[in-house]
């Protein structure tokens, strides 16, 4: 039977040397740490070597989509621009979007139209993988598979969506901890049932991705 022990606490994140250089706790590897020593035998959580693979592929995937887009906007012509304020007219519609003023409007209108252009190269025959990238409402494409479709987040930027899930302060996680440690005191263990192999890869996919966001947030936190 599993040791019944707090799940996790700030004194035991800071003792494990789980902080950065700027004092603050890094909660998800400490979290990352014990569902390691817990569940894992101490084992690392993800396979290092295969998830780089993975990385390393979405990374040239992602660094292609992204020159391809270039060289579409570098010969965007009146009739692209129209067309595509057009869209910006009718995604702002469905989603009740608002600017403060033009020149806010006119900014957010050149990164939604990179961002819809690199949707709209995803979805290709030579790049489409069939996954979901943007979640949403998005239609099926002639071949039945999933297409990629723009969202509630389409005119934000890359930067803007990476501070997504980084807003929870050190109060927040404290009420995560103790969330977790009432679960635990009451016997409650989270476990994962069987699942087929294509949800395990598109696990290791999303983990993967999970582990790079990471990293990248860790190196920016450490400077």
């Amino acid at each position: 039977m599993m040791e019944s022990r707090p799940y996790s606490s700030r004194a035991a994140a800071i003792e494990a040397g789980f902080v950065f250089q700027d004092g603050k706790v890094d909660w998800l590897g400490y979290i990352d740490h014990l569902n390691s020593q817990r569940y894992h035998g101490g084992k690392p959580l993800y396979d290092k070597e295969e998830y780089d693979k993975i990385i390393d592929k979405l990374a040239r995937r992602k660094e292609a989509i992204e020159q391809e887009c270039a060289a579409k906007i570098a010969v965007f012509d009146e009739a692209d621009e129209a067309a595509m304020k057009a869209r910006l007219q009718d995604w702002m519609k469905k989603c009740g979007r608002s600017y403060k003023n033009e020149e806010e409007k006119a900014r957010r209108y050149e990164i939604f139209k990179k961002n819809a252009i690199s949707i709209d190269i995803s979805n290709s025959p030579k790049w489409s993988t069939g996954q979901r990238v943007y979640i949403s409402d998005s239609p099926k494409s002639s071949t039945g598979q999933r297409v990629s479709a723009p969202t509630q987040f389409v005119d934000w930027t890359n930067e803007e969506l990476g501070r997504i899930g980084t807003h929870c302060d050190d109060l927040c996680w404290e009420r995560y901890v103790d969330h977790m440690n009432i679960m635990e005191a009451n016997g409650g263990i989270i476990r994962g049932g069987p699942v087929t192999k294509a949800a395990k890869k598109r696990d290791k996919e999303l983990a993967a991705i999970y582990v790079e966001h990471r990293r990248q947030a860790g190196n920016s936190a450490r400077t």
